[in-house]
């Protein structure tokens, strides 16, 4: 528990620096998706082809969703079934909170070993319709949001385990 008193407070720091960044990072993704459609009408009416419009701002978008799933999972705003949780005693409901969030790590390293597989197989093997662009780059986003996830849920499983009160947190959502 000592251990866990130590980590706490510096995964929490990084997370909130990681949150920050995000803060920053996502809002000019939408941005830049909000570019790339505008760039795909005017290119439309005008009959430019441009056959990287499309495929941008898919890879863009798919950005902005792993980028996001890590602030939902540090919000508490994800979805999630109660019921079956809140009918335990409070100790009990602890334990089975944290086994939920371990299995959620577990499954994100597995994500993050997959995505990585995954994403190194195709920037040598896929390209796009943009010239000299990997869809590697591009999938990056599955193992790199997937491993903030995981950091996300590494950090909330210590909260709870350094202060029970942040069972009614989760209730909450907070």
């Amino acid at each position: 528990m000592k251990i866990v008193l130590v980590i706490q407070p510096k995964l929490s720091k990084a997370v909130s620096l990681m949150t920050r960044v995000l803060d920053v990072i996502i809002p000019s993704l939408v941005l830049l998706l909000f570019t790339i459609a505008m760039v795909g009408v005017v290119s439309r009416e005008l009959r430019i082809a441009t056959p990287w419009v499309e495929e941008l701002a898919i890879f863009t978008l798919a950005w902005i969703a792993m980028l996001g799933l890590p602030l939902t999972q540090k919000a508490r705003t994800h979805l999630r079934v109660v019921s079956f949780v809140q009918r335990l005693s409070p100790p009990t409901q602890r334990k089975a909170i944290i086994a939920s969030e371990i299995a959620t790590v577990v499954g994100m390293v597995f994500l993050v070993g997959t995505g990585i597989v995954f994403v190194r197989e195709s920037f040598d093997i896929s390209t796009t319709s943009m010239p000299g662009l990997s869809v590697g780059y591009f999938y990056s986003a599955f193992p790199i949001g997937a491993a903030l996830m995981g950091i996300y849920t590494l950090d909330f499983i210590l909260r709870l385990l350094v202060s029970p009160e942040t069972v009614t947190k989760w209730f909450k959502g907070e």
